[in-house]
């Protein structure tokens, strides 16, 4: 505490402005804190969209990937598809050649 002349009046002028420059202290360092608090929110909303995004984008390769090898699936099952239609071809032209053979 300050060193106060004997005059009360002049005492409690004092005393009346440093509570009021303890209040003022209070009241900004609640008004920091809370602004700190925001930012601190603020900060963890951020990660969790950042989190996000890269979960979508996981999510969107993962199906990018799917696609293409369903579309590799397809494709394969179609080259199966035609080897197997080459192969009956062949089949029958032997059948029919087969045939020749025998009429002669």
């Amino acid at each position: 505490m300050k060193n106060y002349r004997s005059n009360n009046t002049t005492i409690g002028h004092h005393l009346l402005n440093d509570m009021i420059i303890l209040i003022h202290k209070l009241v900004m360092a609640d008004i920091y804190t809370e602004i700190e608090r925001q930012r601190v929110r603020e900060r963890e909303r951020n990660r969790e969209r950042e989190r996000e995004r890269e979960r979508e984008g996981k999510r969107e390769r993962d199906r990018n990937r799917e696609r293409k090898n369903e579309r590799d699936r397809e494709r394969e099952r179609e080259k199966e598809r035609e080897r197997e239609r080459e192969t009956e071809t062949e089949r029958e032209r032997m059948r029919e050649t087969e045939r020749e053979r025998e009429r002669k």
